[in-house]
């Protein structure tokens, strides 16, 4: 089964051969989105080797792709061909997204928010050109990332005698970037410094801390901290136009608390969902 999509967007992709379908659209549409995702899906099992197309596990859905970037494989925005081609024509099966014919409310959640890995990674020259780039593609107005309170972005540090410092060097430079190309931070308050952690506990690669503060009082002043060093920065009215999240999916092991150990998730989840919402207390 042979498959073809052409977005009609400036050439910053990548073609491949897999099974699948055909769509002819653009990426500004949600709908022609959706369609997108649903090729990828049926032509998962076809990707070629050698573009390592990442899988989501969870869902079996490919959720990055080899584009220009890390900015693209964040967000799989920009995404301008994708050629499936099979060696069976007359089992090809032909699907049109015609914009011109649309009928009925589409989802625009895309317009609102997109993700972006992790903050550390917005530091990056080549990541805020990218995010200029596909912010006028694309129009979105907000920006989420893990690890905004991450050690690599060095916001609270313990010295050698025992003295708490905030530096929000690294944040105000990430900030200033996004809302100088009219991006607004979408703020996920977490993961948690290394010297406020109870545990060790970590999620993904860089090391992500996922265990509760040890002392809940130093983590609320750290956050009453960064939010009046935003307001004084940006301006109360700015700060209030943005969106705050406290951590993030804590109701999965892996981000919340670290492993289950030998507890099936019914016996794991009353004693997370209690220490979450003590986080969220504190902090909110």
């Amino acid at each position: 089964m042979g498959c073809t999509l052409d977005t009609g967007l400036p050439v910053w992709g990548w073609q491949a051969k897999s099974r699948g379908v055909t769509a002819v659209g653009s990426l500004r549409d949600a709908a022609f989105f959706q369609a997108l995702f649903r090729i990828v899906h049926e032509s998962r099992r076809g990707m070629p080797s050698g573009h390592e197309a990442a899988d989501d596990k969870r869902g079996g859905i490919p959720y990055s792709f080899p584009m220009k970037g890390i900015l693209g494989t964040s967000i799989a925005l920009g995404i301008s061909s994708l050629a499936f081609a099979g060696t069976q024509p007359s089992d090809v099966r032909l699907l049109h997204a015609d914009l011109s014919q649309a009928k009925g409310a589409f989802n625009r959640m895309g317009s609102l928010c997109v993700g972006a890995g992790r903050a550390n990674e917005g530091l990056r020259a080549d990541f805020q050109r990218q995010l200029a780039e596909v912010r006028r593609e694309c129009g979105f107005n907000y920006l989420r990332f893990h690890g905004l309170l991450c050690d690599d972005m060095g916001v609270y540090l313990v010295d050698s005698k025992g003295r708490e410092h905030y530096n929000f060097q690294y944040i105000d430079e990430l900030f200033d970037s996004m809302l100088a190309m009219g991006v607004k931070p979408f703020v996920e308050l977490g993961f948690m410094p290394s010297g406020l952690a109870s545990g060790s506990a970590t999620i993904f690669w860089w090391k992500g801390n996922v265990t509760p503060p040890r002392d809940p009082a130093k983590w609320a002043a750290l956050i009453k901290a960064v939010v009046a060093h935003w307001t004084e920065r940006y301006g109360e009215d700015e700060v209030a136009s943005w969106y705050f999240e406290v951590w993030n999916e804590p109701n999965l092991s892996g981000f919340w608390l670290g492993d289950q150990g030998d507890k099936p998730y019914p016996e794991w989840e009353p004693h997370a969902r209690a220490e979450y919402l003590k986080l969220y207390e504190t902090t909110a």
